[in-house]
């Protein structure tokens, strides 16, 4: 699971950024067209004489401010204040293509309960993380999350309450690695009616990164554009420098879903990090 960046005192910059083309099958407008898209991560952090860290994270995107935060570490764990997200946003499974084809969205719709959080504290220790939420603002939330990381295997519980929407998701968390080989998985169980699985595969061949998906959603839609049925694909990834890929990958997207439909998806570009 994501946290703070390791404290260090002053104001860090690092980004990442991709381009390409994306392709749809059912696009109206046009089946190619460019893609693009633009993320920095602006952070301030310091040290107090107490030891407490502190500082603030604020991600940019090509639109303006996506997320800002506010957060205060120390023994007792991390507590974060601001655009967050509810506890268990960490649990899913791989993106298709250096655009994300959408192929894990599909099971991914669930996991959350369409909730966020302002409030996010969070316990490491010894391969133990403990991730609890809420929202307490416009909207109210809460959520539970927990995972655990012991060499190969990674185990993950999740529990989201969206208390305004009544409804509540419980996602279950799993992967593995032996070698080149890495394996993980996501269910999730939406209290009115539906359920998301996926499973992704990678492969690190020393010169590629071979990554196949598939997910499927049943019972009740959680998102209209994602929609019930099946989805799958397979992605590369091939390294040309250091910070430089070259990507692409090719899904079908078999779904009930009124805005999109049944459509193929592919992408090439490159993707790049700061």
């Amino acid at each position: 699971m994501a946290g703070p960046p390791a404290a260090a005192e002053g104001v860090a910059l690092s980004g990442s950024a991709s381009a390409g083309l994306v392709y749809e099958s059912d696009d109206a407008d046009s089946d190619i067209a460019p893609f693009y898209e633009i993320d920095f991560l602006l952070s301030g952090t310091g040290r107090a004489d107490n030891g407490l860290d502190f500082g603030a994270l604020l991600e940019l995107d090509e639109t303006g401010v996506d997320d800002a935060e506010v957060f205060l570490s120390g023994r007792f764990g991390t507590i974060a204040f601001g655009d967050l997200d509810a506890a268990s946003e960490e649990f899913g499974i791989a993106d298709i293509g250096f655009s994300g084809l959408g192929v894990d969205d599909l099971a991914e719709q669930y996991k959350n309960a369409t909730a966020g959080a302002d409030i996010r504290y969070t316990y490491a220790r010894s391969g133990f993380t403990l991730i609890a939420s809420a929202e307490i603002g416009d909207q109210r939330s809460v959520g539970l999350a927990a995972e655990y990381v012991t060499g190969p295997l990674s185990l993950g519980f999740g529990y989201v309450d969206d208390t305004d929407a009544s409804n509540s998701t419980v996602n279950v968390a799993a992967g593995y690695s032996f070698g080149p080989v890495a394996v993980s998985g996501l269910y999730s169980d939406w209290s009115q009616g539906g359920e998301g699985y996926g499973v992704d595969v990678s492969v690190d061949t020393g010169t590629a990164t071979v990554t196949a998906a598939w997910a499927h959603a049943t019972g009740v839609e959680a998102d209209p554009e994602e929609g019930l049925g099946d989805a799958y694909g397979i992605g590369l990834s091939v390294p040309l420098s250091q910070g430089l890929a070259l990507s692409g990958g090719l899904g079908m997207i078999d779904t009930d879903s009124g805005t999109d439909g049944s459509r193929t998806v592919a992408d090439f570009g490159v993707t790049m990090n700061f």
